[in-house]
C-alpha cells in the first residue's frame, strides 16, 4: 500500500501476511478504532503517519518523515533513520529500537502532561531523544547522540542507561523546586554508566538564577551505588562554579565561590586535601564532579563552618582504622619471651604474669588521636635446652580502642618460642625467639548522621629476632643488658562497614607492615635481703620503617579509593620502669613491676605487671 501524497485516513481493520505500508508525503491517519497488521512499514520523504489506533509489524521505519504514535505500535525492531518518531502513546519493540544521526525521538506531550513509552530489550541512540516518559530495557547513547530531557524542563525515566564516548546531555534548571518541571531530570531504575568521554552540558534555563551555597538540584536520580563513571567534559552556562556530586546525582551551588576557593575553605589538613583530591574525578568549566557519597554535597552546604567541616570529613575518614595494625603491631613486639642473662641461676620452671598496656596518640593537625589499652595473660615454660634454656610461652590480650569517633574490642592469641645460649664466656648470651599472632576485632564509627558497624575483622602477625645478652654481677648489684633485632610482619584484614545510610559505609582495604625492630635494655637489680630486690631499667625501641601509617578506603557503593595518613604509636621509644621480686621459697616467686615509655608521639603506660613463677 503506497500513498504518495495527500491525506488519508484508516478507519477500518487491515490485515496483510506479505505486504508493506508506504507513506510519502501528506498525512496518513490510523483512527482510534483502527489496526493495521502489516510486515512493514516506512514513511518516506517528509510523509506523517498519525497513529491514533494499534499498528503491529516486524519493521517500522521513520525516513525522512514523522511517525506520531498516540495509540500503541508493535513490531520487532524500529528504526528512526533520518526523520522523527513522537511518542504520545506506547511503542513496543521486541528487538530494538535505533534512532540514528539526523533522527529524532520524542516523547510525550509537556502541554497535556501526557508521557511517551517505550517498550523494549535495546535502544541506541545516535540522534536526538527528547521529552517526557519512560524506555525500558538498555538505552546506549552513542557518540554524537544528544539527550535533551523535556521540551522546556521535563523528565525521562530509563531502566538501564549508558551514556557512551561522544554523547552530549543536555540539562536545564531554572530553580530546585520540582524535578521535570523547574529542572530536567533523568531517572535510571537499574544501573547507570558514564563514559569519561561523555558531555555534559548543564543550561540555566529562563528566569533561573545563580545557585545558591548548597543549594541541591537532583538531574539524576537513581538507586545509590548504581552509577559508574563520570563526565570527560561539563559545560555551564551558570556564571558561577558548581559541583557535581555524581553519587547522589545532585548538581550543588558553591554561592558563589570557585571550586578551588572551596576545595581551600573547607580542607584544612593533608589528609582532607588527599581526601578530596581523591574523590574529585574532573573538573571542567567550572564544575567539579565528586564521588565519596554525600561528602561534597555537606561540604558544599556548611562550607565557612569550620567545626561542621572538620566533623564531616573526620566522620567520613577511614584513619582512626590504622589502630587496628598499631594495637596487632605492638602486641606482637610486646608479646616476646622474657629470656633470662644470668644463665647460671636460672631455673627450669612454669610463670604466668598479667600486664595491662595503655597507648596514646596526641591529636593535631594532620593526624586524630586514639588510645589502645590491652590486657594481657602470658603463661611460660623455662626448659633446659643444651647449656641455656628454651622458652615457650602462650598468651591472650583482650583490648580497647577509641578515638573521636571510632571504637573497637579486640582478642589477639599468640605463641612464641625462644632460646638463650651462652656465648663464649658465661656473661655473654646469644638469643632468638620466633612469634606468632592472631587477632579478631569487632567496631563501629560514628558517621555524620549514623553509625557504621564491622564484625569479627581478622589480623595476623609474625616476628623473628636474634640478639644478646650480657650480664654482670656486683656484689649485691646485678647489670643486665640486652640488645634484640627483631623482624616483624603485622596485617589486618580488609573489611566492609554495614550502615543504615549506604552512602555512609566504607569499605577498607587490607593493612600490613614490615621491617626491622631493635630493642635494648639496661636493667639494674640490687638485692636488699636474701628474698626481696628492687629493680629498675631503660629501654629504647627503634622502628626502622619510618612510613606513616597509610589507610586506603572506598564509599562502599563506589569503586574510587582515596587514602589518610597517621603519624601512629611512634617509631622512636625511650622507656623507664620499676621493679620489685620477692622468693617466697626456693619454688615460687613473684616480680611487680612499672613504666611508662614515649616519643614525641606515643606515651606508653605499662602501669601493671606482674609475674607469678614456680621452679621445678
Amino acid at each position: 500500500l503506497d500513498i504518495v501524497q495527500g491525506d488519508f485516513n484508516i478507519s477500518n481493520n487491515i490485515t496483510s501476511d506479505n505486504g508493506t505500508l508506504n507513506v510519502s508525503q501528506g498525512t496518513t491517519t490510523i483512527a482510534t478504532i483502527a489496526t493495521v497488521i502489516i510486515p512493514d512499514i516506512n514513511v518516506n520523504n517528509g510523509g506523517t503517519l498519525d497513529v491514533a489506533g494499534a499498528v503491529e509489524a516486524s519493521n517500522v521505519n521513520v525516513n525522512i518523515g514523522t511517525l506520531n504514535v498516540t495509540g500503541t505500535v508493535e513490531a520487532s525492531n524500529v528504526n528512526v533513520n533520518n526523520g522523527t518518531l513522537d511518542v504520545a502513546g506506547t511503542v513496543e519493540a521486541s528487538k530494538e529500537v535505533v534512532v540514528q544521526n539526523g533522527g529524532t525521538l520524542h516523547l510525550g506531550n509537556a502541554t497535556d502532561n501526557v508521557t511517551g513509552t517505550i517498550t523494549t530489550a535495546m535502544t541506541s541512540l545516535y540522534g536526538t531523544l527528547n521529552g517526557i516518559g519512560s524506555i525500558s530495557g538498555t538505552t546506549t547513547a552513542h557518540n554524537g547522540s544528544y539527550l535533551k530531557p523535556g521540551n522546556s524542563p521535563g523528565s525521562i525515566t530509563f531502566m538501564d542507561l549508558i551514556l557512551a564516548g561522544g554523547s552530549t546531555s543536555e540539562m536545564e534548571i531554572e530553580t530546585s523546586a520540582t524535578a521535570g518541571v523547574t529542572f530536567d531530570q533523568i531517572t535510571v531504575n537499574n544501573n547507570f554508566t558514564i563514559d569519561n568521554e561523555a558531555k555534559l552540558n548543564l543550561l540555566k534555563y529562563g528566569a533561573g538564577t545563580e545557585l545558591a551555597q548548597g543549594e541541591k538540584v537532583k538531574i539524576f536520580n537513581f538507586t545509590p551505588g548504581n552509577i559508574k563513571g563520570f563526565f570527560g567534559d561539563v559545560t555551564s552556562t551558570y556564571n558561577n562554579d558548581v559541583i557535581l556530586n555524581l553519587q547522589t546525582g545532585e548538581v550543588v551551588g558553591l554561592g558563589g565561590t570557585t571550586i578551588s576557593q572551596f576545595e581551600n575553605s573547607v580542607a584544612s589538613n593533608s589528609n582532607q586535601i588527599n581526601i578530596l583530591n581523591d574523590l574529585k574525578m574532573n573538573e571542567t568549566n567550572g564544575v567539579a564532579q565528586y564521588y565519596g557519597g554525600e561528602l561534597a554535597s555537606r561540604l558544599a552546604s556548611n562550607q565557612g563552618n569550620a567545626v561542621e567541616t572538620k566533623k564531616i570529613f573526620e566522620t567520613f575518614s577511614p584513619e582512626a582504622y590504622s589502630s587496628l595494625l598499631e594495637q596487632n603491631k605492638f602486641n606482637l613486639i610486646n608479646s616476646t619471651s622474657k629470656l633470662p642473662t644470668d644463665l647460671e641461676n636460672t631455673k627450669t620452671g612454669l610463670s604466668i604474669s598479667m600486664d595491662r598496656n595503655t597507648y596514646e596518640t596526641k591529636e593535631d593537625v594532620n593526624s586524630i588521636g586514639y588510645n589502645i589499652e590491652g590486657n594481657e595473660i602470658k603463661i611460660d615454660h623455662t626448659g633446659k635446652f643444651y647449656e641455656g634454656f628454651i622458652v615457650t610461652s602462650i598468651n591472650a590480650i583482650d583490648g580497647e580502642i577509641d578515638s573521636k569517633y571510632m571504637s573497637a574490642t579486640t582478642k589477639n592469641y599468640g605463641i612464641n618460642i625462644a632460646m638463650v645460649q651462652p656465648l663464649g664466656s658465661e656473661n655473654l648470651t646469644f638469643r632468638s625467639q620466633a612469634s606468632y599472632m592472631k587477632g579478631d576485632t569487632d567496631l563501629s564509627r560514628e558517621t555524620y548522621d549514623s553509625k557504621s558497624y564491622a564484625n569479627s575483622i581478622s589480623s595476623s602477625g609474625i616476628m623473628a629476632g636474634l640478639g644478646l645478652g650480657y650480664d654482670k654481677k656486683f656484689e649485691n648489684v646485678k647489670l643486665a643488658t640486652t640488645l634484640d633485632v627483631l623482624y616483624y610482619k603485622s596485617n589486618v584484614d580488609g573489611f566492609t562497614e554495614s550502615n543504615a545510610n549506604v552512602l555512609d559505609a566504607l569499605t577498607v582495604q587490607e593493612q600490613d607492615e614490615s621491617g626491622l625492630v631493635s630493642k635494648a635494655k639496661v636493667k639494674v637489680t640490687k638485692d636488699l635481703t636474701e628474698n626481696l630486690s628492687i629493680s629498675g631499667k631503660a629501654e629504647y625501641t627503634k622502628f626502622f620503617n619510618s612510613d606513616k601509617n597509610k589507610v586506603s578506603a572506598n564509599v562502599t557503593l563506589e569503586d574510587t579509593l582515596f587514602s589518610v595518613e597517621n603519624e601512629g604509636l611512634g617509631k622512636d621509644i625511650i622507656g623507664l620502669g620499676v621493679g620489685v621480686d620477692y622468693k617466697v621459697n626456693k619454688e615460687w616467686s613473684a616480680e611487680f613491676n612499672a613504666g611508662i615509655s614515649g616519643d614525641k608521639d606515643l606515651t606508653q603506660n605499662n602501669n601493671i605487671g606482674f609475674q607469678l613463677k614456680y621452679a621445678f
